[in-house]
């Protein structure tokens, strides 16, 4: 994998046998180490179905091997479970944790009470803003005693499917900086 080729390598040998040189992967750093003193530009990127990491550094960075720059700018430390499900995958998922997706849609995960309807506003320079709805978990008791347009039943189903869409919206460097981000990359492990 690209992402460990610069680590330094740790030699040992156990009982005598043969000298071992693993990568040293307690060596870590941090995407503020490597954008130090630079002013860097962020892009938002929605994953869509069909994309994994080194699909969409290949996508913005010409380069596959970019996939782990993709994973650390957005603090994903597992892949697996943070990256988002495509459709698919995702109700296998559903359907292994709940038994069915029927089931899933029609098993409560919590109850919400709407502070804030979503909406939209005209800003001050005359564009339309959407306003996100606003909502806090509350227990049944307060959910039952609430108007319906007060309330918001969560089902399992809508539960996984809003974390998983979570999952969809990341942050990417602007390709302009890979070179100083890489070359500061390189330099810490040289």
């Amino acid at each position: 994998m690209y992402y460990f080729s610069t680590f330094p390598v740790v030699a040992y040998s156990i009982n005598n046998a043969a000298i071992r040189t693993p990568i040293d992967i307690t060596k870590r750093f941090t995407i503020n180490q490597l954008t130090k003193g630079a002013a860097i530009t962020y892009y938002t990127y929605n994953i869509q179905d069909g994309d994994r990491p080194d699909t969409v550094a290949l996508k913005f960075y010409k380069d596959s091997r970019l996939d782990w720059l993709v994973l650390h700018v957005n603090e994903t430390q597992d892949p697996q479970y943070s990256w988002p499900l495509d459709y698919m995958t995702l109700n296998r998922y559903i359907t292994k944790k709940y038994g069915s997706v029927s089931s899933a849609m029609a098993g409560t995960h919590h109850y919400e009470q709407i502070i804030s309807q979503k909406s939209k506003i005209n800003s001050s320079d005359g564009e339309i803003v959407n306003v996100a709805e606003i909502t806090v978990v509350v227990d049944y008791t307060t959910y039952a005693a609430l108007s319906s347009s007060e309330r918001k039943l969560i089902t399992n189903y809508d539960y996984e499917l809003n974390l998983n869409d979570e999952h969809r919206i990341i942050n990417l460097i602007e390709p302009m900086f890979l070179s100083t981000i890489l070359r500061t990359y390189n330099d810490m492990f040289a």
